[in-house]
């Protein structure tokens, strides 16, 4: 053979130009490279779930606190509050009604305890000491227990003037005895009459006197009326007090009541709503309408809650990464990251089957605070495991978990 032939451009050509050198080799390095990546390469074993953003706490929860119609609603799903804010105003005419009506008796009480006070005041004194203004009439008392007065005195003084009259008779009788007596005794030594004469005289002056005594008991009679009266007074003023006593407490409900038909903010915060109250005009007392959550603008980390398959709950565990992918129309993807913090126990049954409640605490930043509002909805993957190429294809091939 001409050894010049190996030498020209025609033989090379041939022999490495083939269907050999020029697909084999390259698959083999190919398939080289290929292994070799799927060795050292890994890929992550994720769930995917929509979730949705929630506060990572609840700082208030807002309850209906009247069941009165509502005549003023600022309740607005994520609204910005101010502790003090007025969230529901009710209705307030029968509180406002009650509450003026038990005053108004309270009023009455503290008028007639004053007048009582007055009265008793008065019959201690003998002496009226109210003005033009009696309510209570009791002005009429007080002059009643002073005619009493002056007629248990009118009548002690005319028993006292009889028994005078009787006492000044007898007197005056009794003084004309011994003028008798005298004479009898000059006769009886001049004429020797009987000594019964003179006995008989000194009978009489011995038995001649008055039946009558003074009367000294009207100012113990007026006295016992006083107390009497002065008695009747304090009782009536001891049940005027405790029935000031019992409005008072029933005024303090009242006012509470009439104080439960404002609903204020206690906390600053955003706004959510229980979607069963939305629109209406009559809220029961105890119901919750919503709550308060902190304020996004401030916040440092959201939560991100979302259900999963009881096929898959038991791959989640608590530490787990997470990623949140926020879609909005005409802007950039927002993708935040975080961790599984909490999984339910128990399983929220569904038309679709059970599923299991997750909640991860992702970070977000100043940008990612702008995009974001309570309730937004997203994909959520949440990474279960990370395989190399090599070992997720032969599971898949072995069908193994």
């Amino acid at each position: 053979m001409n050894n010049h032939l190996f030498q020209s451009a025609e033989f090379y050509q041939r022999r490495y130009h083939n269907f050999a050198t020029i697909l084999v080799l390259p698959l083999t390095l190919l398939v080289l490279f290929i292994v070799l990546f799927s060795l050292f390469a890994h890929t992550e074993i994720t769930v995917t779930s929509t979730g949705e953003i929630t506060p990572t706490k609840v700082i208030e929860v807002i309850q209906s606190t009247s069941n009165n119609i509502i005549s003023t609603n600022n309740l607005k799903d994520n609204k910005t509050v101010k502790k003090g804010d007025l969230l529901v105003k009710y209705s307030d005419k029968l509180e406002a009604s009650q509450s003026n009506s038990i005053q108004q008796q309270i009023d009455r009480d503290d008028r007639q305890a004053a007048a009582l006070e007055t009265l008793i005041n008065s019959l201690k004194q003998g002496t009226n000491l109210f003005g033009d203004n009696d309510e209570f009439g009791y002005s009429s008392t007080i002059n009643a227990f002073l005619n009493q007065a002056i007629t248990i005195t009118s009548q002690v003084n005319q028993a006292n003037v009889t028994v005078a009259k009787q006492e000044e008779s007898v007197n005056k009788a009794n003084s004309s005895i011994p003028k008798q007596i005298t004479e009898l005794q000059t006769q009886v030594n001049q004429y020797q009459e009987p000594q019964s004469d003179i006995d008989n005289l000194n009978l009489k002056l011995s038995s001649n006197v008055t039946t009558g005594t003074y009367d000294n008991s009207a100012s113990s009679q007026i006295e016992t009326l006083r107390n009497q009266q002065v008695s009747q007074a304090q009782e009536q003023l001891n049940q005027v007090n405790k029935d000031k006593e019992s409005l008072q407490a029933q005024l303090e409900q009242a006012n509470i009541r009439k104080e439960a038909t404002s609903l204020y903010a206690n906390s600053n915060g955003v706004l959510h709503l229980n979607s069963q109250i939305k629109g209406e005009s009559y809220i029961p007392q105890g119901t919750v309408i919503g709550q308060i959550y902190p304020n996004l603008s401030e916040a440092k980390n959201v939560a991100i809650t979302y259900y999963v398959n009881s096929n898959y709950i038991n791959q989640l565990k608590k530490q787990q990464t997470v990623r949140f992918t926020l879609n909005t129309v005409g802007k950039t993807p927002t993708v935040i990251k975080g961790e599984i913090v909490s999984l339910d126990k128990a399983a929220t049954e569904t038309k679709n089957g059970n599923f299991f409640k997750v909640t991860a605490k992702v970070n977000v930043t100043s940008q990612d605070r702008e995009h974001l509002t309570y309730g937004m909805q997203g994909k959520v993957v949440s990474v279960i495991a990370k395989k190399t190429f090599f070992n997720y294809f032969k599971d898949k091939l072995l069908n193994n978990n």
